[in-house]
């Protein structure tokens, strides 16, 4: 930096090598940038420690350190004033001292005793705001600030894992980091929406895997009341992939672990740093053992307050003792048959060393060791780092089942792109279904599809949680009846929530239907097909299909607790819109999700409607994203385009707010039909029909450009006040554009405020539309 002189710092990346890792990582810069800008001593950006040392209800014992950086070039004295505020921002607790700087960096601090706290918990995550400042005898100060919970984590072989003393099960899912049809781009809005979604579906726990964060996602569970295992690496010096991280590993490990831990060191969400998923490693090769040891002491030198883990699933060596069907890569290591209860027991002894240094081992794919490792390992603290969606009776049973076995982590909790076909499935005889082609799009493996909503296997968790005692019902469509299918282990039985089936009439079907109650019945169009136990929380019925209401009652000690019920739907007749929110910050970064769903005339949903939907926006904003969740789309069209078809007679649409907009208006249209909805981009002033009706009358600003020319007073307007955008070769590609549009996406440059208001003024209308010049802080 050069005072006096204009300075310019670029911020790139170079993701052009690939393959770099085993999934779908977006390229570019997807996250917020941040410019730290300090006196000669100032706070260390990302310095600060939060821990609480001692909690007992309403008391807590809460030690703060801070990094003071000293470039002045001689001993400072400060004053340090560490606060604590309470979610309205009133100060609880406060300290002040003096320190003296005798070096370039020292770490500061101080403890406070606090009474009437609320403890961060899943259900009551409660944020305090702690404060820290410096001040020196020559007038610099300097301020930093950051959010936490009060709470304390234990972990043993004895009482597994509790938070603030009460031990707890963790009903846990491993996510990937995009964000489905919206890429790698790291939207604040659509992280906390993603994380709300898998919280609404019963997750209390979430592995981040395999790399590290972005903050926003730790933001929003700290918010939500969901625990994290973060994980910085899915590859140590052997590489798993062409061009991944194995190239810079031993160069760069250290860094990468102080800069993930530093950053995210104060958000009580993190309960455990994992240094690596199943690397090729585990079995002691290339240093394996040495580097698990390295890995673990270098986290717990930066942080002593949290366990440290690391995975495994089978070892190379078992591909040997693979079943033999022929079967090959990672789902056949998986399921490689382990021979422990016969002595011989090549993964336990060869990953012994590989867990000795850490404080939790990460058992992928291993629920039926737990048992007996349990023995074999008495002080090993285990978690199911994965499970199959297929094995999820089994494993959560074996979770509960073993004080030592602190969670099962679904592979899982929601869809995510790379990685394609993962939960795919076929007609055929065999074990596993044929590789996946193009257009495999998605993994179709989670829990929750790309769009959000819950898949089969998300209701039957419901069940196995004993969320709700209500049934849910699910049918198996007459073409794969009786049929030989072939599947992944990450693949759950291919049912619908479904009971339309043109010219099925007659043909055998299976409902399957997921309860914690004893018993269900189940009815077809009113008439009793009989009563069966729930059998591991599921009850299957074959019978033929009948047009018209299948209707599933479940019971508990002969008392229904629930019904469900599935009809056959007409052809579609309305577009039903459906907002998560009806109003969103008008910050140019919020976003509205819209579910676009294809209903008949009596409000039913139409599953097998797979027409084109275009949509239209009014008024402003832009269209961040459009699409479905299909997994295997037979028209691949961008996520940016304006049309797609639908997918079990649903789409998403993504729309991001614009500055100085009151809102928009959202219009969907296919076959003829359309639905319209009002989007309000706060402040609003006034409910959504107003907003509508605002933007329906509209006015000269708010017109494409090209409707604005083709008066001749108004090009006359525009040539005179702006020349420069009336010679611009790419006019003709700005057609479509307002005159706000171009404000929003050029700035003060193209039109600065002077030439606004005079525009304003002539063409008799007063913009509300406020310019501005900003770095943009977000990606897009």
């Amino acid at each position: 930096i050069k005072p006096g002189s204009t300075n310019e710092i670029r911020v790139f990346t170079d993701n052009r090598h690939k393959p770099n890792c085993r999934w779908y990582t977006g390229t570019g810069i997807y996250g917020h940038v941040w410019l730290h800008v300090g006196e000669a001593v100032a706070l260390k950006p990302n310095a600060a420690r939060i821990v609480t040392k001692n909690l007992s209800g309403n008391k807590a014992l809460v030690a703060i350190a801070a990094g003071v950086v000293n470039e002045s070039g001689s001993e400072q004295t400060v004053q340090l004033t560490c606060r604590i505020l309470d979610a309205e921002k009133k100060e609880i607790a406060c300290n002040t001292r003096q320190v003296v700087i005798d070096g370039k960096e020292k770490t500061v601090g101080a403890e406070l005793e606090l009474s009437g706290i609320t403890p961060w918990s899943f259900d009551t995550p409660y944020l305090y705001t702690v404060r820290i400042e410096i001040k020196t005898n020559n007038g610099i100060t300097d301020t930093a600030e950051c959010r936490t919970g009060l709470r304390m984590i234990t972990v043993d072989a004895e009482n597994g894992f509790a938070l603030n003393g009460t031990s707890v099960k963790l009903r846990g899912g491993c996510i990937h980091h995009d964000l489905g049809m919206l890429g790698a781009a790291g939207h604040d809005s659509a992280i906390r929406r993603k994380i709300r979604l898998l919280k609404e579906s019963g997750y209390n726990a979430l592995r981040f895997a395999h790399n590290p964060y972005l903050p926003g996602y730790f933001d929003a569970c700290d918010e939500l009341g969901i625990v994290v295992i973060a994980e910085a690496f899915d590859e140590w010096v052997l590489a798993r992939s062409s061009f991944g991280i194995s190239q810079y590993f031993e160069s760069e490990w250290e860094a990468v672990l102080e800069s993930m831990i530093s950053r995210e060191y104060n958000h009580p969400s993190i309960i455990m740093w994992s240094t690596g998923n199943e690397v090729e490693e585990r079995d002691g090769s290339a240093d394996g053992y040495a580097w698990s040891a390295r890995l673990a002491d270098k986290v717990r030198g930066l942080d002593a307050s949290r366990p440290v883990s690391v995975t495994a699933c089978s070892l190379p060596e078992e591909y040997g003792k693979r079943p033999a069907n022929g079967a090959t890569g990672n789902q056949a290591l998986n399921m490689a048959y382990d021979n422990f209860e016969s002595g011989v027991d090549l993964w336990g002894d060869k990953t012994a060393a590989f867990f000795a240094p850490v404080d939790v081992a990460g058992y992928n794919y291993k629920s039926v060791r737990y048992a007996h490792d349990g023995k074999k390992f008495p002080q090993r603290v285990i978690y199911g780092s994965e499970s199959y969606p297929r094995g999820a009776y089994a494993s959560w049973q074996a979770t509960l089942e073993n004080r030592h076995v602190i969670g099962d982590f679904v592979w899982t909790a929601m869809d995510y792109l790379g990685e394609q076909g993962l939960g795919r499935f076929s007609i055929g005889e065999g074990m596993f279904p044929p590789s996946p082609a193009w257009p495999w799009l998605t993994a179709h493996s989670g829990d929750l599809d790309l769009a959000g909503d819950k898949r089969p296997q998300s209701y039957y968790r419901d069940a196995l949680w004993r969320r709700s005692s209500a049934p849910r019902l699910f049918v198996l469509p007459p073409e794969l009846t009786g049929k030989p299918l072939l599947r992944m282990s990450w693949t759950w039985d291919p049912v619908e929530r479904n009971y339309t089936f043109p010219n099925g009439e007659g043909q055998p079907i299976e409902a399957h239907i997921y309860t914690c109650a004893d018993e269900v019945e189940l009815l077809q169009n009113g008439k009793s097909l009989g009563r069966k136990k729930s059998e591991e929380y599921k009850a299957v019925f074959v019978m033929r299909y009948e047009p018209g209401a299948l209707t599933a009652v479940a019971y508990q000690n002969g008392s229904e607790t629930g019904r469900d019920v599935l009809r056959t739907a007409g052809k579609t007749a309305r577009i039903e819109l459906t907002a998560e929110r009806n109003a969103i910050q008008g910050d140019g970064a919020d976003l509205c999700f819209v579910t676009l769903r294809a209903l008949d005339e009596n409000g039913e949903p139409v599953f097998l409607e797979n027409g084109e939907v275009s949509v239209t926006l009014q008024g402003g904003g832009a269209l961040a994203a459009l699409g479905s969740a299909d997994p295997k789309p037979d028209r691949l069209k961008p996520f940016g385009e304006t049309s797609c078809p639908m997918y079990q007679g649903a789409a998403l649409a993504v729309i991001r707010s614009e500055e100085g907009v009151k809102g928009c208006l959202f219009t969907a249209a296919m076959n003829g039909l359309s639905a319209s909805l009002g989007i309000g981009f706060t402040p609003v002033e006034a409910p959504p029909e107003d907003i509508v009706a605002e933007i329906k009358s509209g006015g000269p600003l708010d017109l494409p450009l090209g409707e604005l020319l083709r008066d001749e007073k108004n090009a006359a307007v525009l040539t005179q006040h702006l020349p420069e955008l009336m010679g611009n070769p790419m006019l003709n590609h700005m057609q479509s554009m307002s005159l706000k549009k171009l404000v929003g996406s050029a700035g003060a440059d193209m039109l600065p405020p002077d030439k606004l208001r005079a525009i304003e003024k002539i063409l008799g209308r007063k913009s509300s539309f406020k310019p501005l010049i900003r770095v943009k802080e977000a990606p897009y």
